[in-house]
């Protein structure tokens, strides 16, 4: 990977550090950097040139990080994705992680170690899609070759259901292979097949090692090797069996140890029937020299006789160059001194009539390892003594790496949730029957694999007072497929405390297209113990701050009852416009005492999830609106997260549209989607605000009276990353748009 130069596109609207990021990244690593200004420039750029990697910034206008996160994945797939930002929230973690980041690292700290840490994060990203691309195409290859082997193939589980399978077995049993997948071999296999395949499954489960067998099904000879698949824990989970046709073979065999009794009983007869024996040997060449396995025939010593045409190709020898030697001393073992001792051994066991099969190598020509399951058998005369040996052996080496790859899939997945020490994951079935329960769940709520498999999530994890609104969420996911949104619980561990989790599901169907339900819950419990003691730094500033706007309240009401007097007294006309300036001075001391009471309000209270349509249409009811036309085009569920005072935000609108908008006879409150997240719009009949006033009206101490309620509206919004612009037309009226992001919005039931 380090020899390879990459092309990374940073995205930063801090220039000084794309410069000085260009400068590291380019510095540490084998890499090009190419910088853009903006996450709109940054598309511009994709649409242009190709790039191995993206290092974007999370907070920068118009478009932040994680918009741009979604784009590229939109447009351009699995791009490996680096948000490298200063904001460290965990919502935005947590959204990176749902469109597909790759890694997420914040700012901060000493620029070599950290942009180290960035080129080492690019070149992990790159390696890592690239060996999963390497994965897909390694996948396809051993789909391919599972369906061009001449081999019978099928994967099964304990319960004899079909997990995969070839063309070949389907063919076998007269049926079409999509038809075969998920079904049950007791239903399709004959009686006899059906209790001797259970036979052997009894064996490999109970030896946990590879069963070879041959049998006759009505003349036809079949070859069958017996492979137990193992999980993480080292139980047979399935089975895979290869099956081979080996009917032409054992006729060679049949003819072979014909053919060599006659040699070994009367040489006259050999004469006399020679041109007999020449005739099946040719046709037996013929046969030998077909097939793509590598075979051999050696006599009793163990020195080569023949050897068929693909055995030769393998070394790029010829069989005079072979010939008469022993078998272990020839090219196809010349690489490995231990598998020559192993040939050795095996030869004297097969002479003694024993069939012996292991796995070895073989070099080729071109000094390539090929893995092969080899095997030695006798050839008998009709008394059943061996007069020679046949050797042979299949090539494995890409179902070995497709093992390997799989191995190193699991790892990787393993390692993956293994480094996520916050998320616990667990499976059930829709009736809430535990099915898979990870060791970061055992952590977080205290139950092992073996006290969760099988119990029912409610009894494990879920508090007494929620259990009916989770049947009536199970109900509601069995019967529409969906899972219910993501939101933050309070679960029960085994020791009946509760812990604080955001959980979100997916659904998903197992091999017999059963729906199972996985959680995902983050553990939040540090979390809600730094906002413990937000919350407690929070009301203390509240209380200090409240004491003193009662001691400036206090003065005020000094100083206003002095002016009241200062004005019955009478004032000299050269003292009344300072009199004037001190008295809405005063005022102005009041709004803005109120102000900060409204302020230091906002924040205090954990935000809720809030019925708009019944906070827009109780808004609405206020008496002093009882003159105008009032819309609410809201459904009656709607929901949205947003802090306890989003209530203000609302009578903000309404009031300013009544004071501001002058010739206002109707209102309207009404929602939209913008992809994923969802648009509230306000909208009246009034005057309108003017273009360069958009902006203003949403600054603190802008306009007629105090300038706070905008201002104030917007701060509660982003409590929750809701944000709030005014888009109308002038003359046309106001518009103000509400956008309410992913995961902030959902429909209740």
């Amino acid at each position: 990977m380090n020899d390879l130069q990459l092309k990374i596109l940073y995205v930063d609207d801090e220039t000084d550090l794309l410069n000085i990021g260009k400068i590291f990244m380019e510095r540490f690593g084998n890499i090009i950097v190419d910088t853009s200004p903006s996450a709109a420039n940054a598309l511009e750029k994709l649409a242009k040139s190709s790039y191995d990697g993206i290092v974007s910034d999370y907070l920068m206008p118009e478009m932040d990080g994680i918009e741009l996160l979604k784009e590229v994945r939109e447009r351009y797939g699995e791009i490996p994705f680096i948000l490298f930002t200063g904001r460290g929230r965990e919502e935005v973690v947590i959204q990176a992680i749902e469109y597909g980041v790759d890694f997420y690292l914040q700012k901060g700290g000493d620029p070599k170690s950290q942009f180290a840490e960035l080129v080492h994060k690019i070149q992990q990203a790159v390696r890592r899609k690239k060996v999963e691309h390497a994965l897909i195409q390694s996948e396809r290859t051993s789909r391919a070759l599972l369906d061009a082997t001449t081999d019978a193939v099928v994967l099964f589980n304990r319960n004899l259901i079909i997990l995969s399978t070839n063309e070949t077995f389907a063919k076998r049993l007269n049926k079409k292979l999509k038809d075969l997948i998920g079904s049950n071999l007791n239903e399709i296999l004959p009686p006899e097949s059906s209790d001797y395949f259970l036979n052997r499954i009894q064996e490999v489960t109970r030896t946990m090692q590879a069963v070879r067998f041959e049998e006759n099904q009505d003349g036809i000879f079949l070859e069958n090797s017996f492979y137990p698949i193992f999980d993480d824990h080292g139980e047979v989970v399935s089975f895979a069996v290869y099956s081979r046709d080996i009917t032409e073979k054992k006729q060679i065999e049949k003819e072979l140890r014909n053919a060599y009794e006659r040699i070994a009983a009367d040489e006259d007869e050999l004469r006399a029937n020679y041109k007999k024996l020449a005739k099946s040997e040719a046709w037996f060449k013929s046969l030998f020299d077909q097939t793509f396995q590598f075979i051999w025939v050696l006599d009793l010593e163990g020195r080569v006789i023949r050897a068929n045409r693909a055995a030769l190709a393998l070394v790029g020898g010829d069989l005079e160059t072979v010939a008469n030697k022993p078998f272990w001393e020839t090219l196809w073992w010349s690489n490995d001194i231990t598998a020559q001792k192993k040939v050795c051994d095996a030869i004297e066991k097969a002479k003694l009539g024993e069939t012996v099969r292991f796995e070895s190598t073989h070099k080729d020509a071109k000094d390539q390892i090929h893995i092969v399951d080899f095997e030695i058998k006798p050839i008998l005369n009709t008394n059943g003594v061996p007069i020679a040996l046949i050797p042979e052996s299949r090539d494995i080496t890409e179902l070995k790496k497709k093992e390997q790859e799989i191995m190193f899939a699991k790892e990787r997945l393993r390692k993956f949730i293994e480094n996520i020490p916050m998320l616990a994951i667990q499976g059930y079935r829709l009736d809430g029957t535990t099915t898979y329960w990870h060791d970061t769940a055992e952590k977080l709520y205290g139950y092992s694999k073996d006290e969760a498999i099988g119990k029912n999530l409610l009894d494990l994890i879920i508090p007494p007072e929620m259990r009916n609104d989770v049947r009536e969420s199970m109900i509601y996911m069995k019967k529409t497929g969906m899972p219910i949104p993501a939101s933050e619980l309070s679960l029960m561990r085994k020791d009946k405390s509760r812990v604080s989790v955001f959980s979100s599901h997916a659904i998903l169907n197992d091999s017999n297209g059963e729906k199972e339900l996985f959680c995902f819950d983050i553990d939040l419990r540090e979390q809600k113990q730094t906002e413990k003691v937000i919350r407690q730094a929070n009301r203390k500033l509240s209380l200090l701050s409240s004491i003193t706007r009662h001691d400036i309240n206090n003065q005020l009401n000094v100083l206003n009852g002095s002016l009241y007097l200062m004005k019955n007294n009478g004032i000299n006309e050269d003292i009344w416009p300072y009199f004037k300036i001190v008295c809405a001075a005063t005022r102005k001391i009041e709004s803005m005492i109120a102000f900060t009471g409204e302020y230091d309000k906002i924040g205090i209270k954990e935000p809720q999830w809030q019925n708009i349509s019944v906070l827009t249409r109780t808004v609405m009811e206020e008496p002093f609106l009882s003159s105008y036309s009032a819309i609410c085009d809201i459904p009656e569920n709607l929901e949205i997260f947003a802090d306890p005072l989003v209530e203000k935000v609302w009578y903000n609108l309404v009031e300013n549209a009544v004071k501001y908008g002058e010739k206002i006879t109707t209102f309207r409150f009404y929602v939209s989607k913008e992809g994923a997240d969802l648009l509230i719009v306000f909208e009246d009949d009034g005057i309108g605000i003017s273009k360069d006033e958009k902006e203003k009206i949403f600054e603190f101490g802008y306009g007629q009276n105090t300038g706070m309620g905008l201002p104030l509206s917007r701060e509660i919004l982003a409590i929750t990353d809701i944000t709030i612009k005014e888009t109308g037309e002038e003359d046309s009226g106001a518009r103000f748009e509400i956008l309410v992001p992913q995961g902030m919005h959902r429909v209740g039931r």
